[in-house]
């Protein structure tokens, strides 16, 4: 299980993780690039970027170059998240605020 933020956020290990436009998949490569220049699998660390910290809110689909935010690639999260707007254990970043 990984959590993201939140402990009411997980994943769990069957979660699908797909572009909500064009189904693609990731494989675990390095396809995403923070703006501090590196380079590594947004998925692998729920889009907070090793390096400098920073989360990224959106991710662009290396297949059809459309940019979602972050938690709409993993499948069911929708819902989910709707519930959770208004809850105050939930970080900022997820609450459309800061993204540090």
């Amino acid at each position: 299980m990984v959590y993201l933020a939140s402990p009411k956020l997980f994943v769990m290990p069957h979660t699908r993780i797909r572009c909500p436009h064009c189904s693609w998949r990731p494989d675990g490569a390095a396809y995403w690039a923070c703006t501090c220049g590196h380079v590594w699998d947004v998925f692998s660390t729920q889009a907070r970027c090793p390096a400098c910290k920073l989360r990224q809110e959106m991710t662009f689909c290396p297949d059809c170059c459309v940019a979602s935010p972050h938690l709409h690639w993993y499948e069911g999260y929708h819902g989910a998240m709707d519930a959770l707007q208004a809850d105050e254990d939930v970080p900022t970043w997820l609450r459309g605020g800061d993204v540090r």
